[in-house]
């Protein structure tokens, strides 16, 4: 029987999401991005949420994947030949959880202040909860990625990849014992002060939050490497 009609073609929305790719850190000396000191990295003792997705090429002593300030005032590396996730606050390191240190595979991890209790994760398991209050009011230092604040030495930089970092200061996103893994590029939602989402190559250090933050490069670069 012959089709009359106009047809109607259904598609889903998934397949156009763009995946984007990643920023490719060289694990030399400074080999970082920096953003400029803010008031928005002042979480004070609020809920924050800070996460993203890395792919480890090799473990080190201790790499950096985040720092604020001279002191570590907020920053988190790994650590111990991958086996441990370092938190540290105001220059202490308060949360030092155990983890797969998996190399050559992405991970996914969030750093969730809810209600004054600290929840961190490793893919979809909370490798580790805890009473935390620190107060970090740091809002004169600048914010790198890829490594330690180089006034703290050298050495301690990130080798491999990193995308879709955003930090969250206002809202604790989880506080439950496992938590399902975004299996796409992570949204700018309420309270987001920084999303890197590395959309393309051309624009692969953009900000994706409202306030367009301009990122200084130091050495790295764009890949289509992906954990979409």
């Amino acid at each position: 029987m012959a089709i009359t009609g106009p047809i109607t073609y259904f598609y889903s929305l998934e397949q156009f999401t763009p995946k984007g790719g990643s920023i490719f850190f060289v694990n030399t000396n400074n080999n970082s991005i920096t953003f400029p000191p803010s008031s928005d990295w002042a979480v004070g003792t609020g809920d924050f949420t800070i996460d993203f997705f890395i792919y480890q090429t090799n473990n080190g002593n201790e790499n950096f994947i985040f720092d604020l300030g001279t002191s570590d005032n907020l920053a988190v590396s790994v650590a111990s030949g991958g086996n441990k996730l370092n938190v540290y606050e105001n220059g202490t390191k308060t949360f030092n959880p155990s983890i797969t240190g998996n190399t050559n595979i992405w991970r996914y991890y969030a750093i969730s202040r809810k209600s004054s209790v600290m929840y961190i994760y490793e893919n979809n398991y909370l490798a580790i909860s805890g009473a935390n209050t620190s107060n970090i009011t740091d809002s004169i230092s600048s914010f790198y990625i890829g490594c330690e604040n180089p006034s703290n030495g050298t050495g301690d930089n990130w080798p491999g990849y990193i995308t879709n970092f955003r930090f969250i200061n206002g809202t604790g996103l989880y506080g439950t014992s496992t938590i399902t893994v975004p299996v796409k590029p992570l949204g700018n939602i309420i309270n987001t002060k920084l999303l890197l989402n590395t959309p393309n190559s051309n624009n692969f250090l953009y900000d994706s939050s409202i306030y367009n933050r301009v990122a200084t490069n130091s050495g790295t670069t764009y890949s289509t490497l992906t954990p979409f």
